[in-house]
């Protein structure tokens, strides 16, 4: 399954989301869902702000690698389901 998390920015919301998601995937040992995160408004290559990836890392996740991206450059026809 393919999930895609959306926001508008790209670089707080939807990325937190996905990483909440993996990280409670990894814990129930699911690994037939891949996720991905983009924005209606974001632009390309930006890092999470530095409140997310605090916030992540006080729930033990890491955020750092995050680099945002628009919501146009992905396939919507390859998703199953839109997180908003």
């Amino acid at each position: 399954m393919n999930v895609l998390c959306v926001c508008t920015g790209n670089t707080c919301r939807s990325p937190m989301l996905m990483t909440l998601l993996r990280g409670l995937i990894t814990q129930r040992g699911i690994d037939d869902v891949h996720l991905s995160s983009a924005g209606t408004g974001a632009g390309e290559g930006e890092p999470a702000t530095p409140q997310a990836v605090t916030t992540m890392a006080g729930c033990g996740l890491d955020l750092r690698a995050h680099r945002s991206r628009h919501v146009s450059s992905i396939d919507l026809a390859t998703v199953d389901r839109v997180l908003c």
